[in-house]
């Protein structure tokens, strides 16, 4: 018997907001499969909502692998860190990068919730291997943060090194 819950249970037990979640990964591939302006800000919304789940799942649940979660953040930060994307251009004047087209972002972004909703999912299906899902789901959500933090780091050392744009007609 598998602990993990199958699709159609995954579909049947998520929240709306993690519809909404979705939704907005969705749209950031649709986005991501072409060169593109974005604001810096705009940019960072995933990354910083993924570390604060990575974060909450620490505060929440006080019977979790602190140190499991440590060391999975410990190992996931230079992943992250030389994954970042490198910019094409940067206008710092208004916050902009121009970034080039990836499938790597939204298949990241993708893999990472569908991994969190089968194993938050499993936990509810399968109360009877809640602690083996715990502890997945722990160091799961350390690697996230890890990961996470190591890409933002490097994508503000981008942004920072870029050298400055050219006054240009306008963004698209």
């Amino acid at each position: 018997m598998s602990i993990l819950a199958d699709p159609v249970q995954i579909f049947r037990h998520m929240p709306t907001i993690g519809w909404v979640f979705l939704a907005l990964i969705w749209t950031r591939a649709w986005w991501g499969m072409r060169i593109h302006w974005v604001s810096f800000n705009n940019l960072m919304i995933l990354p910083l909502l993924f570390i604060g789940f990575g974060l909450a799942d620490i505060y929440a649940r006080p019977q979790t692998d602190i140190l499991g979660w440590a060391v999975a953040a410990v190992f996931a930060f230079p992943l992250g860190f030389y994954t970042a994307p490198c910019p094409l251009t940067v206008d710092r004047r208004v916050g902009k990068l121009k970034l080039p087209a990836s499938i790597l972002a939204p298949a990241r972004y993708l893999l990472i919730f569908l991994v969190r909703s089968e194993l938050l999912v499993s936990e509810q299906v399968h109360p009877e291997a809640r602690d083996k899902l715990l502890l997945a789901t722990c160091i799961f959500a350390g690697a996230v943060v890890g990961y996470y933090i190591g890409w933002c780091i490097s994508l503000l050392d981008h942004y920072w090194r870029a050298p400055p744009r050219p006054l240009a007609s306008g963004y698209y």
